[in-house]
């Protein structure tokens, strides 16, 4: 028994050469690692901000003090941005200016993951396309943007693309669209919403609902009756009508735009503006104003005064641009009042704004009573089509070269890589899969839409995450062109104010904040559409 128990002791490893020992002992080592790690970097970051100086804590009322770190971001900011989604002034703060460059960041980044999503499915089934041609342009294309640097293509196309467009007097147009292209902007026509269309926004979500419930109430109803289901075209019917409800519902409404013109025009109504232009320009039909010469057509078009800020424009220009009668908008004022004076002193034939505001104020004029106020027909929804007025583009939707050279450059180098992750998640699905559906009959597109895409979704989503999240921090590549992002208006401010601590940490924070919100919301959809084992 002593024996067994002295060759069992015999037998036992030493600590020294155990491995759980050692493992300890890494782990120990490991944690006292980080420990000095960030100690280091906080006595580091401490010794810094005392080099930086008391300066980079002043507060309001001249003391120092680490909770006012911050405080000089209430200062006005003093510098201009060419380029907001958002209102802003020179007088605004400095808070105001980064909230500035974050819309215009979350604004090309929402975008460009948006076409380089489209591009990146396009182009990925197009690599498995039996064409040669198509495969091969969609290769070239792929091999040719993955390999070259995203600011290098940024560059190239701002400069060699959009600064090599003529000026705005020569703008290009496509087709003769009204769409105009130069080296100041890009603008194209845009859909403007005037008060009116509330009713149709209220009905397209009313019959959003609708669509819903009578999709799913007509599947129940064929499944137990195992006839061939028509429930999208029957509660797509459902949809429509409740929209078109809504369409007559906001053309009927008593329409809140207005124009004032005085007695002598004999204008009483919008369907007289026609025959004032006539005689304005001495011709008898409307065929005939297109034949006068461009500096007559100019002197007898119709003067419009209008208030910034309203629709009212918008919805007259419309007008105007249907009965192709000439016009030019000649005063844009701040405030109605302003816009009256404008239009007593004679600048503008009729001011074009709504109707509450020029009601409360047309007392004011000089002989009011010789001047009219009359109701406006209002779309509810109009294309607002672009112009050239005094060399430059108004109205439309417009984009400034920086804009588009930094959204284009993202999304061709973006949609490359999801190309690449489009391809792989289609091949991932077993070939199975593929004959499966040839054989219940389907066509190439029904077997992509309905049985390749959904099922390659499970594996093309994770990588797809690494892809925006890039493309949300590759947009602050923008500063090279002069795009107003977070990161451009951020060194702004940085240089001006020298805080340079404060600055960093709030750039960050935010993009910090925009990749967790972005993954959180792609690992939710992820969880959502995975396979569940059981």
């Amino acid at each position: 028994m002593i024996f067994r128990r002295k060759k069992e002791a015999s037998n036992q490893i030493p600590f020294w050469r155990d491995i759980r020992v050692f493992g300890i002992i890494g782990q120990i080592l490991f944690i006292l690692l980080i420990f000095l790690f960030f100690r280091t970097i906080g006595s580091n970051f401490i010794t810094n901000i005392g080099k930086l100086g008391r300066a980079q804590f002043i507060c309001q009322d001249g003391s120092y003090n680490l909770k006012c770190a911050f405080d000089f971001m209430r200062t006005p900011a003093g510098f201009g941005i060419a380029e907001s989604v958002i209102p802003y002034e020179v007088t605004d703060s400095y808070w105001q200016a980064l909230k500035v460059g974050l819309f215009n960041t979350l604004k090309v980044s929402l975008l460009a993951i948006l076409f380089s999503t489209i591009i990146g499915v396009v182009v990925g089934i197009a690599r498995l396309s039996n064409n040669w041609l198509i495969k091969n342009v969609a290769r070239w294309y792929v091999e040719i943007i993955r390999n070259t640097p995203l600011l290098v293509q940024i560059v190239f196309i701002y400069f060699v693309v959009f600064l090599t467009m003529p000026s705005v007097n020569e703008s290009l147009q496509p087709l003769g669209l009204p769409i105009f292209l130069s080296r100041r902007a890009m603008v194209f026509p845009a859909v403007r919403l005037m008060p009116s269309s509330a009713w149709i926004i209220a009905f397209i979500v009313l019959g959003l609902i609708q669509f819903q419930i009578s999709y799913r109430k007509f599947s129940e109803s064929s499944a137990r009756k195992h006839k061939q289901s028509h429930a999208f075209r029957n509660a797509g019917l459902i949809f429509l009508l409740i929209v078109g409800i809504g369409i007559l519902i906001a053309n009927s409404r008593t329409s809140s735009q207005s124009i004032l013109v005085a007695d002598s025009t004999r204008i009483n109504s919008c369907q007289d503006i026609e025959a004032y232009a006539l005689r304005k320009a001495g011709v008898a039909n409307i065929a005939d104003l297109q034949k006068l010469e461009a500096e007559k057509l100019t002197e007898v078009s119709i003067k419009i005064c209008t208030v910034n800020g309203t629709s009212s424009e918008s919805n007259l220009v419309s007008w105007l641009q249907k009965k192709k009668i000439p016009f030019s908008v000649v005063k844009r004022s701040s405030t109605v009042t302003q816009a009256l004076n404008s239009y007593e002193k004679g600048d503008c034939d009729m001011l074009a704004a709504p109707i509450n505001l020029i009601a409360g104020e047309k007392a004011s004029l000089t002989d009011h009573q010789k001047h009219l106020l009359l109701p406006f027909p209002e779309s509810p929804v109009l294309l607002d089509r672009p112009r050239i007025e005094n060399a430059r583009v108004v109205g439309g939707m417009s984009f400034s070269p920086e804009f588009a050279g930094l959204l284009l450059g993202l999304s061709f180098y973006a949609g490359a890589f999801i190309a690449e992750i489009v391809r792989a998640g289609i091949q991932a699905i077993p070939k199975g899969q593929f004959e499966a559906a040839t054989a219940l009959g389907l066509t190439e597109w029904q077997k992509l839409r309905l049985v390749i895409l959904p099922q390659s979704l499970r594996v093309i989503i994770p990588p797809l995450i690494s892809e925006y999240l890039g493309t949300i921090k590759d947009s602050s590549l923008g500063i090279a062109i002069g795009y107003p992002d977070l990161y451009n208006v951020a060194s702004t401010t940085l240089n001006q104010s020298g805080r340079s601590l404060q600055v960093i940490l709030i750039i960050m924070v935010v993009y910090l904040t925009l990749s967790l919100i972005t993954s959180a919301i792609l690992n939710w959809y992820n969880n959502k559409i995975r396979f569940v084992e059981k």
